[in-house]
C-alpha cells in the first residue's frame, strides 16, 4: 500500500477553521494570564493562573494544532484554530494550567516546519516544553504535575512523564499514544524524527493513567491505544470508550465526571 503524508490526518483534525485563537481572548475568557515562557530558541506559550494553594497542578497540553494547509503545503502557523483542551479546562474546578506547543501562537528563532509536521513529537519540542514546566514549577511553587494531553499532546505528555519525576499522573483525551503504530495503520509516511512513548516505557509502567477514546474518532483509532497498553504493560491504568465522541468533539460530559474521578491508583510523587 502506497504511503501518504501525515497531512491528510491533520488537516482531518483542524477541519473548517482556519482563523488562529487569539491567546489574550482565551486568557480572558478562562482567567488565567498569558506567560511566554522563555524556553531557548523554541518558546512556548502558556496561560497560568496567578497562584496555587496546594502541592499539584493540572496541566492542559495542545494538540498538534494546525501543521498543514493542504496535504502537501505544511502551515507556516501551527497555531490551532479550535483548542478541545482550552474547551474542557473552561469547566475544570481544579487548578490547571495551559501549554501550547511550541511555536503555536508565538515564534522564536529555531521555529521552522519541522518542528509541527515530522518533528512534532522529537526531542527539542519534549524539552522545549520540558523547561517550560521547570519554570511554571519555580514560579507557582508546586511540587507535582498531572498532565492532560489531547491528541499529540497526549503523546508529549507521555514523553514528559518519561523523564520527570514530578509528573504524578497523565490523563488523555483521543492520543496518540503510540504514533509510529498509528502511522502504520493509517498507511501514513513515518515521522522521522519523532519519538514514541511506547517503545521505552520506563516511568510509563507506573505512572497512573486514564486514555479516553472517542467512539466515532476516524483519525486516531482505538488500536493505537491498544498497542501503547500492550506494550507498555501499566500497572495503573484506565482505557474508557466515549461514546458519540470523535477526534475533536464529544467529551465535555464524561470529562466533568472523569476529571474529579481518582485514577486506578493513589497519586504519589517519585523520587
Amino acid at each position: 500500500m502506497r504511503l501518504i503524508t501525515a497531512a491528510l490526518l491533520v488537516l482531518s483534525i483542524a477541519g473548517c477553521a482556519s482563523t488562529p485563537l487569539d491567546i489574550r481572548e482565551q486568557a480572558a475568557r478562562l482567567g488565567l494570564e498569558a506567560r511566554v515562557e522563555n524556553t531557548g530558541a523554541l518558546p512556548v506559550q502558556t496561560l497560568q493562573p496567578p497562584q496555587v494553594d496546594g502541592p499539584l497542578l493540572r496541566v492542559y497540553l495542545e494538540g498538534d494544532g494546525r501543521a498543514w494547509i493542504t496535504p502537501r503545503a505544511p502551515s507556516d502557523d501551527p497555531t490551532p484554530t479550535q483548542s478541545l483542551v482550552l474547551d474542557l479546562l473552561a469547566t475544570d474546578a481544579t487548578p490547571a494550567a495551559y501549554l501550547a506547543r511550541p511555536c503555536q501562537f508565538v515564534r522564536g528563532s529555531g521555529c521552522r516546519t519541522w518542528l509541527w509536521t515530522d518533528g512534532r513529537y522529537s526531542d527539542p519540542v519534549v524539552e522545549a516544553t520540558n523547561r517550560a514546566l521547570d519554570a511554571l514549577k519555580a514560579r507557582l511553587g508546586i511540587e507535582h504535575f498531572e498532565l492532560v494531553g489531547h491528541s499529540g499532546g497526549a503523546t508529549i505528555a507521555l514523553l514528559l512523564a518519561q523523564r520527570r519525576a514530578d509528573v504524578v499522573a497523565v490523563q488523555t483525551l483521543a492520543g496518540n499514544l503510540a504514533p509510529g503504530e498509528w502511522t502504520r495503520l493509517k498507511a501514513l509516511s513515518p515521522l522521522r524524527g519523532s519519538l514514541d512513548p511506547s517503545a521505552v516505557p520506563g516511568r510509563l509502567v507506573g505512572l497512573p493513567q486514564r486514555h479516553l477514546l472517542g467512539a466515532a474518532d476516524r483519525v486516531i483509532p482505538a488500536a493505537v491505544a491498544d498497542v501503547y497498553l500492550q506494550r507498555v504493560a501499566p500497572r495503573c491504568a484506565e482505557r474508557l470508550v466515549v461514546a458519540g465522541a470523535d477526534h475533536q468533539h464529544g467529551y465535555a460530559a464524561a470529562w466533568q465526571q472523569l476529571s474529579r474521578q481518582p485514577l486506578p491508583c493513589t497519586l504519589r510523587s517519585r523520587h
